[in-house]
């Protein structure tokens, strides 16, 4: 692996370490020295979780009172 080797961008990394071993995006961030949100972004981009939904402010279902 080269010097600039980002381990998340490994789908059997972030397989292995949220999958089989059940770590949190905390602790597989706080192992590959990045963000959470790096973390999230490739579980989202390997399809290991969904992605929020995203409310409009159209959005007549939002639960959000002042949308009205």
């Amino acid at each position: 692996m080269g010097k600039n080797f980002k381990v998340w961008e490994s789908k059997d990394w972030v397989y292995k370490r949220y999958v089989v071993e059940k770590k949190s995006i905390r602790e597989m961030a706080l192992e590959a020295k990045c963000s959470h949100m790096t973390i999230q972004r490739a579980l989202e981009r390997f399809e290991l979780i969904k992605q929020p939904r995203k409310w409009s402010k159209n959005d007549t279902n939002s639960r959000n009172p002042r949308s009205k």
